[in-house]
């Protein structure tokens, strides 16, 4: 036994080993098992990492057992549907830490009988308008980007729980002004632009240096609209909440929701506000509402979404039984036919040819994760009401580049998530109008309960909305679409280059476009063109179908015949045929960003549309394919060295 003092600086020394721990992870964090840069190596190397620290931890081999990580809500899903003898739940509350994850450790042999409760992105290999090819597990249970961070913390946490003691987080922090933490920090005198520059000073990670052909250079990440990285104030305040004591939760989570609320003039007395796990989680919760409507008025609805969903905005609406989709056309540039949705509202709706066939929903995302193209959901809202259907805005693109109004364009449901706006701590929210979800009230308390479990991402999330609020989204607006229309111009300065969306800065639709370019080059697959820009110029892109597998398809005309050909593949020989599947580069632009940056990938893509092709991959390219056989480079090596360095570094440090 420990006295009391020695109990005290084990206790500080734990959170202290924590936060360093979280810091290092921030450094280089991106999204999981999609990205292509250093930064998204190292992050799906440590959170598949983190499964085998539990797994270990449980004395489980990993030949017969997963660890899927979600929210207490997802749990709960999940676990009525398992024998309590054939899994094991470890969650953040148990520890101590206001994270709001779990870790359920179970059979393998079990997962393949059971369905997953949730589904969106990451949880398919591949998606057609009729029919979808899902993921292996554990991916098929993780929908939508999953609360890396919180989950990399766990299972830290479990390790410094076992070698230090049972109560070393029960230590909490008491005298602390939260109106502080949210509206006092180091740059607490800066707005407007001068804040936008003093923020970006404080971008963490950014000094990171990573191998390339010639030599180490600063890491650029170019793969915002998949996830953000953060900045100290709002680590700060991550780090703080860590251990807080409860009894200042409550304020946390009351003054985060007035900052939303404020962000995006949301009248509070027309709208609830619930927290969730991200933005998948969110859509499925009112996929889960529309289908106990179904049963209440007995109806077969109608969904009204578009060919450019992302396909956490897609796949939920197939859960509803009885339910039928209809996906507006969207243009070259991304825009949705207003006539085109009107007529389809009359027919289903004014005409009233099949009374219990009506449009019930029409739900749109507010900008596209593929062609950076912001519709007018003012426009298509009005028409939407206009016909009795509700509308529903997947708002991951939108909020975090857009003003945006709740209260002007009336909308009904608004989606988004904190790790798409430098908030990567597993926080996103569901806006609905008041009584509009039709949930059952033991359904809904345990959805809010489990959203307001991660108080450290709802306080991130509040810090980084509100220091978005005093630099000014206009301001955002501006200085992304700089960026955007540097890439536009110098795109005939690129030989075989071809860019997708709106590519005229000088045209009107130019303002309705955000800073996302997806792209190919002629004679280049996409996947080496997204290798190489890694290699030669340290830079993190994406490269395939984005999680929008519909839309990529229509842009690069890909036959039908072709399409499901390659999905045969997925089953025969999976691993090979990702590599063989079509799909675009995509760059995306983040307030961390510079000019200086995108001319250096502006240099970087010269240097590879220039460069030898072997007549397979010129073969491969006209046919908007991958290779199947990416060269294993001297760069590679090192970053392979560099992560097995960081993996025994994330293990041994405790």
């Amino acid at each position: 036994m420990y006295n009391n003092q020695r109990l005290t600086e084990l206790m500080t020394e734990s959170y202290s080993i924590l936060e360093e721990t979280i810091h290092e992870v921030l450094e280089t964090y991106s999204n999981v098992h999609r990205g292509t840069g250093y930064n998204s190596q190292v992050t799906t190397m440590l959170y598949e990492e983190a499964r085998e620290i539990i797994l270990n931890h449980f004395k489980k081999n990993k030949s017969e057992y997963n660890v899927i990580f979600s929210s207490s809500y997802r749990t709960y899903q999940m676990i009525s549907k398992i024998p309590s003898s054939d899994f094991i739940l470890l969650t953040s509350e148990e520890i101590g830490l206001p994270l709001g994850v779990n870790a359920i450790i179970v059979k393998k042999s079990i997962l393949s009988t059971i369905n997953h409760s949730q589904s969106g992105g990451g949880t398919v290999k591949m998606v057609y308008s009729d029919f979808t090819i899902w993921e292996d597990v554990p991916d098929r249970f993780e929908a939508g980007t999953p609360s890396i961070i919180n989950a990399i913390a766990l299972a830290k946490a479990i390790q410094l729980k076992k070698d230090r003691g049972p109560n070393i987080f029960k230590i909490k922090r008491d005298n602390v002004n939260i109106q502080d933490l949210f509206y006092q920090d180091s740059l607490t005198n800066f707005y407007g632009e001068k804040l936008l520059q003093e923020l970006r000073k404080t971008l963490i990670g950014s000094d990171l240096r990573v191998p390339t052909e010639s030599g180490e250079k600063n890491f650029i990440n170019f793969d915002n609209s998949a996830s953000t990285p953060t900045f100290s104030p709002i680590w700060d305040i991550a780090r703080i909440i860590l251990n807080l004591s409860k009894m200042h939760f409550r304020e946390i989570v009351s003054e985060t929701n007035k900052i939303i609320c404020d962000f995006l003039d949301i009248p509070e007395n027309e709208y609830d506000l619930l927290f969730t796990s991200n933005t998948t989680e969110a859509i499925n919760i009112v996929s889960e509402s529309l289908k106990i409507q179904n049963l209440i008025e007995k109806m077969k609805p109608v969904i009204v979404s578009t060919i450019m969903e992302h396909n956490s905005n897609e796949l939920p609406w197939r859960s509803i039984s009885k339910a039928s989709i209809i996906r507006l056309s969207v243009d070259h540039e991304g825009f949705v036919d207003l006539d085109e949705l009107e007529e389809l509202l009359v027919k289903h709706n004014k005409k009233g040819l099949n009374k219990d066939r009506q449009i019930k929903l029409v739900t749109i995302s507010g900008g596209s994760n593929v062609l950076g193209s912001f519709n007018d959901i003012k426009a298509i809202t009005e028409i939407t009401h206009k016909y009795g259907a509700k509308i529903l805005i997947d708002g991951a693109q939108l909020v975090p580049h857009r003003t945006f109004s709740v209260k002007d364009n009336k909308i009904d449901f608004l989606t988004f998530s904190g790790h798409k706006i430098y908030a990567p701590f597993g926080t996103g929210v569901l806006i609905a109008r008041k009584g509009i979800l039709k949930l059952k009230s033991v359904t809904y308390k345990k959805i809010k309960h489990s959203g307001e479990e991660n108080v450290v991402g709802i306080g991130a999330l509040g810090k980084a909305l509100n220091l978005l609020k005093r630099i000014g989204m206009d301001k955002v607006e501006n200085y992304e679409r700089k960026l955007t229309k540097k890439v536009l111009k110098a795109q005939n300065n690129i030989p075989e280059l071809i860019i997708y969306g709106v590519k005229d800065p000088n045209s009107l639709n130019f303002v309705n476009r955000g800073g996302i370019i997806s792209f190919t080059l002629k004679n280049v697959p996409h996947n080496l063109v997204a290798k190489e820009l890694a290699e030669l110029g340290g830079i993190g892109v994406r490269n395939g179908c984005f999680c929008a597998h519909i839309l990529v398809r229509h842009l690069l005309k890909i036959h039908p015949v072709r399409s499901i050909s390659a999905g045969a593949g997925l089953y025969v020989i999976p691993g090979f045929t990702k590599t063989l599947l079509p799909g675009l580069v995509r760059a995306s632009f983040g307030i961390e960003n510079d000019i200086n940056e995108v001319e250096h990938f502006l240099k970087t893509l010269k240097m590879i549309s220039i460069k030898r092709q072997t007549p397979i991959n010129k073969i491969l390219a006209t046919t908007y394919n991958g290779s199947g056989t990416l060269p294993h480079t001297d760069v590679q090596r090192k970053i392979n060295k560099s992560l097995q360095f960081k993996a025994k570094k994330f293990v041994n440090l405790r």
